[in-house]
Protein backbone atom coordinates (compact mmCIF):
# COMPACT_ATOMS: atom_id res chain seq x y z
CA UNK A 1 0.00 0.00 0.00
CA UNK A 2 1.28 3.49 -0.78
CA UNK A 3 2.05 6.06 1.92
CA UNK A 4 -0.99 8.20 1.09
CA UNK A 5 -3.31 5.20 1.13
CA UNK A 6 -1.84 4.01 4.43
CA UNK A 7 -2.32 7.47 5.94
CA UNK A 8 -5.98 7.60 4.91
CA UNK A 9 -6.63 4.04 6.05
CA UNK A 10 -5.05 4.75 9.43
CA UNK A 11 -7.07 7.98 9.67
CA UNK A 12 -10.30 6.01 9.16
CA UNK A 13 -9.36 3.33 11.72
CA UNK A 14 -8.19 5.90 14.27
CA UNK A 15 -11.35 7.95 13.77
CA UNK A 16 -13.70 5.03 14.45
CA UNK A 17 -11.64 4.20 17.54
CA UNK A 18 -11.98 7.69 19.06
CA UNK A 19 -14.58 6.20 21.35
CA UNK A 20 -13.49 3.37 23.64
CA UNK A 21 -16.40 1.03 24.37
CA UNK A 22 -14.33 -0.83 26.98
CA UNK A 23 -13.84 2.21 29.22
CA UNK A 24 -16.73 4.23 27.76
CA UNK A 25 -14.23 7.02 27.01
CA UNK A 26 -14.94 9.72 24.43
CA UNK A 27 -11.78 10.99 22.74
CA UNK A 28 -13.67 13.58 20.70
CA UNK A 29 -15.26 15.23 23.69
CA UNK A 30 -14.42 18.82 22.76
CA UNK A 31 -13.56 20.86 19.70
CA UNK A 32 -9.97 20.96 21.01
CA UNK A 33 -9.92 17.14 21.01
CA UNK A 34 -11.01 17.15 17.37
CA UNK A 35 -8.36 19.72 16.46
CA UNK A 36 -5.75 17.63 18.29
CA UNK A 37 -6.89 14.50 16.41
CA UNK A 38 -6.58 16.36 13.10
CA UNK A 39 -3.10 17.63 13.98
CA UNK A 40 -1.96 14.13 14.97
CA UNK A 41 -2.89 12.94 11.50
CA UNK A 42 -1.19 15.81 9.63
CA UNK A 43 -4.61 16.90 8.53
CA UNK A 44 -4.51 20.14 6.60
CA UNK A 45 -7.75 21.95 7.26
CA UNK A 46 -8.87 25.47 6.66
CA UNK A 47 -10.51 26.87 9.76
CA UNK A 48 -11.29 25.51 13.18
CA UNK A 49 -14.28 23.21 13.63
CA UNK A 50 -17.28 24.46 15.57
CA UNK A 51 -19.34 22.62 18.20
CA UNK A 52 -22.00 21.64 15.64
CA UNK A 53 -19.30 20.16 13.41
CA UNK A 54 -17.95 18.16 16.35
CA UNK A 55 -21.40 16.59 16.82
CA UNK A 56 -21.54 15.95 13.08
CA UNK A 57 -18.11 14.26 13.23
CA UNK A 58 -19.27 11.99 16.05
CA UNK A 59 -22.31 11.00 13.94
CA UNK A 60 -20.06 10.21 10.97
CA UNK A 61 -17.75 8.24 13.25
CA UNK A 62 -20.69 6.16 14.51
CA UNK A 63 -21.86 5.51 10.96
CA UNK A 64 -18.35 4.51 9.82
CA UNK A 65 -17.97 2.25 12.87
CA UNK A 66 -21.36 0.61 12.25
CA UNK A 67 -20.38 0.21 8.59
CA UNK A 68 -17.20 -1.68 9.48
CA UNK A 69 -19.01 -3.85 12.01
CA UNK A 70 -21.72 -4.54 9.40
CA UNK A 71 -19.14 -5.90 6.95
CA UNK A 72 -19.23 -9.20 8.85
CA UNK A 73 -22.71 -9.82 7.49
CA UNK A 74 -23.24 -10.61 3.81
CA UNK A 75 -25.87 -7.91 3.33
CA UNK A 76 -23.72 -5.54 5.36
CA UNK A 77 -21.11 -5.47 2.62
CA UNK A 78 -23.53 -3.93 0.12
CA UNK A 79 -24.78 -1.44 2.70
CA UNK A 80 -21.19 -0.52 3.61
CA UNK A 81 -20.24 0.15 0.01
CA UNK A 82 -23.41 2.18 -0.56
CA UNK A 83 -22.67 4.28 2.55
CA UNK A 84 -19.05 4.90 1.51
CA UNK A 85 -20.15 5.84 -1.99
CA UNK A 86 -22.77 8.21 -0.55
CA UNK A 87 -20.07 9.98 1.48
CA UNK A 88 -17.79 10.26 -1.54
CA UNK A 89 -20.45 11.27 -4.07
CA UNK A 90 -20.64 14.88 -5.26
CA UNK A 91 -17.98 16.16 -2.88
CA UNK A 92 -15.83 18.24 -5.21
CA UNK A 93 -12.58 16.33 -4.88
CA UNK A 94 -10.15 15.31 -7.57
CA UNK A 95 -7.04 13.19 -7.96
CA UNK A 96 -3.70 14.93 -8.32
CA UNK A 97 0.01 14.22 -7.93
CA UNK A 98 1.50 15.69 -4.76
CA UNK A 99 4.42 15.40 -2.37
CA UNK A 100 4.03 15.70 1.41
CA UNK A 101 6.97 16.90 3.50
CA UNK A 102 9.85 15.41 1.58
CA UNK A 103 8.13 12.11 0.80
CA UNK A 104 8.02 10.64 -2.71
CA UNK A 105 5.45 11.78 -5.28
CA UNK A 106 2.09 10.06 -4.95
CA UNK A 107 -1.43 10.28 -6.29
CA UNK A 108 -3.65 12.03 -3.76
CA UNK A 109 -7.22 13.22 -3.74
CA UNK A 110 -7.46 16.92 -3.21
CA UNK A 111 -10.60 18.23 -1.55
CA UNK A 112 -11.97 21.66 -2.35
CA UNK A 113 -10.35 24.33 -0.14
CA UNK A 114 -13.58 25.98 0.96
CA UNK A 115 -14.96 22.85 2.63
CA UNK A 116 -15.22 22.76 6.40
CA UNK A 117 -12.63 20.73 8.32
CA UNK A 118 -15.27 18.15 9.21
CA UNK A 119 -16.39 17.76 5.59
CA UNK A 120 -12.78 17.22 4.56
CA UNK A 121 -12.16 14.78 7.41
CA UNK A 122 -15.32 12.85 6.54
CA UNK A 123 -14.28 12.50 2.91
CA UNK A 124 -10.74 11.44 3.78
CA UNK A 125 -11.96 8.88 6.34
CA UNK A 126 -14.48 7.46 3.86
CA UNK A 127 -11.78 7.28 1.20
CA UNK A 128 -9.47 5.56 3.73
CA UNK A 129 -12.13 2.97 4.45
CA UNK A 130 -12.70 2.43 0.72
CA UNK A 131 -8.96 1.95 0.19
CA UNK A 132 -8.79 -0.50 3.12
CA UNK A 133 -11.61 -2.53 1.58
CA UNK A 134 -9.85 -2.50 -1.78
CA UNK A 135 -6.41 -3.39 -0.45
CA UNK A 136 -7.19 -5.72 2.47
CA UNK A 137 -10.73 -6.92 1.79
CA UNK A 138 -13.64 -6.98 4.21
CA UNK A 139 -12.38 -10.03 6.11
CA UNK A 140 -9.32 -8.16 7.39
CA UNK A 141 -11.31 -5.30 8.93
CA UNK A 142 -12.09 -6.77 12.33
CA UNK A 143 -13.52 -5.95 15.73
CA UNK A 144 -11.45 -6.99 18.75
CA UNK A 145 -12.64 -10.33 20.14
CA UNK A 146 -11.63 -9.50 23.73
CA UNK A 147 -14.88 -8.25 25.21
CA UNK A 148 -15.71 -5.62 26.34
CA UNK A 149 -13.16 -4.05 23.95
CA UNK A 150 -14.69 -3.27 20.57
CA UNK A 151 -11.74 -1.54 18.88
CA UNK A 152 -11.57 -1.91 15.14
CA UNK A 153 -8.30 -2.96 13.52
CA UNK A 154 -6.86 -4.29 10.27
CA UNK A 155 -5.64 -7.88 10.46
CA UNK A 156 -2.27 -7.74 8.73
CA UNK A 157 -1.23 -11.26 9.81
CA UNK A 158 -0.25 -13.50 6.91
CA UNK A 159 -2.78 -16.17 7.79
CA UNK A 160 -5.59 -13.70 8.65
CA UNK A 161 -5.80 -15.13 12.17
CA UNK A 162 -5.45 -12.05 14.36
CA UNK A 163 -8.33 -11.75 16.83
CA UNK A 164 -7.32 -8.88 19.10
CA UNK A 165 -6.61 -5.22 18.51
CA UNK A 166 -3.48 -5.26 20.67
CA UNK A 167 -1.25 -7.39 22.84
CA UNK A 168 -2.96 -5.76 25.84
CA UNK A 169 -6.32 -7.26 24.90
CA UNK A 170 -4.84 -10.65 23.99
CA UNK A 171 -2.99 -10.82 27.31
CA UNK A 172 -6.03 -9.69 29.29
CA UNK A 173 -8.21 -12.38 27.73
CA UNK A 174 -5.58 -15.12 28.09
CA UNK A 175 -4.90 -14.26 31.75
CA UNK A 176 -8.64 -14.32 32.48
CA UNK A 177 -8.94 -17.74 30.80
CA UNK A 178 -5.94 -19.04 32.75
CA UNK A 179 -7.40 -17.84 36.04
CA UNK A 180 -10.75 -19.40 35.24
CA UNK A 181 -9.06 -22.76 34.52
CA UNK A 182 -7.00 -22.47 37.72
CA UNK A 183 -10.16 -21.88 39.80
CA UNK A 184 -11.68 -25.10 38.47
Amino acid sequence: MQLYEERLTQLAIDLVNTVDPMTDSEYLGTVDDLVHFMMQHDFDANGVPREAELRQMRDVRKQLRDTIIGLERTRGETAAVEFINMLLRDKCWMPQVARRRGRPWEVTFSVKDDMSPVQRLTIEAALGLALALQHYGKHRLKVCAALPCREIFIDRARNHSRLYCSARCANRLHVAAFRARARR
